[in-house]
């Protein structure tokens, strides 16, 4: 018997145009400075639209409003299944390592990795990097450059390149040349610069995995 798919969340559809574009840009990876600039708006508008879209979704943080949305996403999508030949190729979930100081924006990507499906651990900090390394076996490791005065991602990448050839991805709000050249020159496969779609994120993690594998 063949399975019939969810029907589609229509939670979204409460929200009104102006909302949606909002709850977009967040789902995106924007800040709400990114977000008014690219309305054309001020940061304290942007903040009473995403307080109203929280409240209209039934959410209580960013980072679950974000795992809502690419969740309904999901959902969505499954209606309209894709033929087999064009359906992706990767056998089960990528397993993914975050490295990221910054406690909001390293919740709302582990929660928006997760609701696209991968299996996701997240660390401070580069202190237990070996030991979760080992315990985890990522496929792909995401890397902030700047962590913290100690420490940076780019003596992390070295680490690691001396471990395993998995996938390495950094993430930094700075996107001079020298800086994704430094990266290249430590064994990055890619270079995502603050702030980060993380659709596209989750596409640029696939790809990455069918060329690794």
């Amino acid at each position: 018997m063949s399975s019939v798919p969810n029907a589609p969340d229509r939670r979204q559809e409460a929200l009104s145009p102006r909302q949606q574009e909002v709850c977009d840009l967040i789902v995106e990876g924007l800040t709400s400075k990114a977000i008014a600039e690219r309305l054309g708006t001020t940061v304290h508008t942007v903040k009473a639209h995403r307080a109203e879209v929280m409240r209209r979704m039934g959410v209580d943080s960013v980072a679950e409003l974000v795992r809502v949305c690419l969740a309904e996403r999901d959902t969505n999508a499954r209606v309209n299944v894709l033929p087999p030949a064009q359906a992706p190729q990767i056998e089960g979930p990528i397993r993914v390592l975050v490295v990221e100081d910054q406690p909001l924006f390293r919740d709302m990507l582990t929660s928006s990795l997760a609701a696209f499906g991968h299996v996701v651990r997240s660390l401070e900090n580069g202190r237990e990097l070996e030991r979760v390394f080992d315990e985890f076996q990522p496929h792909i490791i995401l890397l902030d450059v700047n962590l913290n005065a100690d420490e940076n991602g780019l003596d992390l990448a070295v680490r690691i390149r001396r471990r395993s050839r998995c996938g390495v991805v950094f993430m930094s709000s700075n996107g001079r040349v020298e800086d994704r050249v430094a990266a290249l020159e430590r064994g990055a496969d890619a270079y995502f610069v603050k702030p980060i779609s993380f659709v596209e994120l989750n596409m640029a993690l696939r790809n990455l995995v069918q060329r690794l594998h």
